[in-house]
C-alpha cells in the first residue's frame, strides 16, 4: 500500500502519513520493509536468473541514508518531512546547511551514497560548500564528494576495450568545470577526487579534467611528486604519476633538474619518474 501510495499515486511521505494515520518514521520503515518484500517475491516468481536486480548493498544503503538525513533535517518536526528529492528542489539552503554544521562522519558518509541519486542540485551544493572559503566546512564537502566519487564505477562500452566513467563522475566534472572560482581551487579539488577514486575509469576522467588547468594543476602534481619519500612512495597513487607523464614536456624539464641534483632522494625520484615516461 504505502508503495502504491507514494510511487503511483504521488503523495508525499507527510501525505501518506496523514492517509493512513500512522507518523511519518513509521512510514519510512514500512516503505523500506516493502521494497525489500517486493524485492524477494520478484525474485521468487523469476525463472530467469540472469534478471538485473538492484544490487542489494547499494539500495539498502540509499534507504538508510535518506531516513537518517531526513530524520537530521527535522527530527521535531514529522508533519514537514518529505522525500529528500523535494526538500532540496524547494530549500537547497537545507542540505548545505547539514554539510557545514555536521560533525559527524557517519552523516558524511550518508550525503556522499545520496549525491549519487539526488544529481546534480547536490553537486552544485557540494561544490559550493567547498568552495565557500570557510575551511571546516570546506573540509566537510570535500569528504563529502570524495566519498561520492569513491562510490562511481565504469561502465563498459560494446566495442571498447576500455570502459568509460559513470554518469555521476561526468556530472560532477561538468559543474566543476563551469563553477567560477579560480584555476588553483579546482586543480586542489580535482587531486583530491583523484586520489579518492577507486575506479580507474573515474581516475583518468577526473585526470583529464586537471590537465586542462596546466599550470595550476601541473604545480600541485610537481609539489607531491617532490614530497615522495623513496621512489616506491610515487606509485601509492600512481594516477598522479601517469598525470605527470601527460604533461609532456614540463615534467621532462623538472626531472633533468631533479637529475642534476646533489641530493640522492631527488635523484632516484627523478629516475623513477624517466622509467614511468
Amino acid at each position: 500500500l504505502v508503495l502504491v501510495l507514494h510511487y503511483l499515486e504521488g503523495l508525499s511521505y507527510d501525505e501518506v502519513a496523514t492517509f493512513l494515520d500512522v507518523p511519518v518514521g513509521t512510514v519510512m520503515s514500512r516503505m523500506h520493509r516493502a521494497r525489500q518484500d517486493l524485492k524477494a517475491r520478484m525474485t521468487e516468481m523469476s525463472d530467469d536468473e540472469d534478471r538485473p536486480m538492484i544490487p542489494s548493498e547499494i539500495f539498502t544503503q540509499e534507504v538508510h541514508a535518506e531516513i537518517s538525513v531526513l530524520l537530521a533535517i527535522g527530527p521535531n518536526k514529522p508533519t514537514e518531512t518529505e522525500r529528500l528529492s523535494v526538500i532540496l528542489r524547494r530549500s537547497p539552503e537545507r542540505f548545505a546547511q547539514l554539510i557545514e554544521q555536521t560533525d559527524e562522519e557517519g552523516m558524511l558518509d550518508n550525503l556522499s551514497i545520496l549525491l549519487r541519486r539526488l544529481g546534480n542540485p547536490a553537486i552544485e551544493i557540494a561544490l559550493e560548500s567547498y568552495f565557500s572559503g570557510d575551511s571546516r566546512t570546506a573540509a566537510h564537502a570535500s569528504t563529502v564528494l570524495r566519498g561520492f566519487i569513491a562510490q562511481c564505477g565504469s561502465i563498459r562500452v560494446s566495442g571498447w576495450q576500455t570502459g568509460m566513467a559513470a554518469r555521476g563522475a561526468y556530472l560532477l566534472a561538468d559543474k566543476l568545470i563551469q563553477h567560477p572560482v579560480e584555476a588553483t581551487p579546482k586543480a586542489e579539488l580535482l587531486l583530491e577526487m583523484i586520489d579518492a577514486a577507486e575506479d580507474d575509469c573515474t581516475a583518468v576522467l577526473l585526470t583529464n579534467v586537471l590537465l586542462c588547468y596546466a599550470e595550476a594543476g601541473f604545480r600541485l602534481l610537481m609539489e607531491r611528486f617532490s614530497r615522495a619519500g623513496a621512489p616506491e612512495d610515487l606509485y601509492l597513487s600512481p594516477h598522479v604519476l601517469y598525470a605527470l607523464c601527460r604533461s609532456g614536456t614540463p615534467f621532462c624539464e623538472e626531472l633533468v633538474k631533479l637529475f642534476d641534483s646533489d641530493d640522492a632522494r631527488k635523484q632516484l625520484l627523478a629516475l623513477a619518474g624517466a622509467e614511468a615516461m
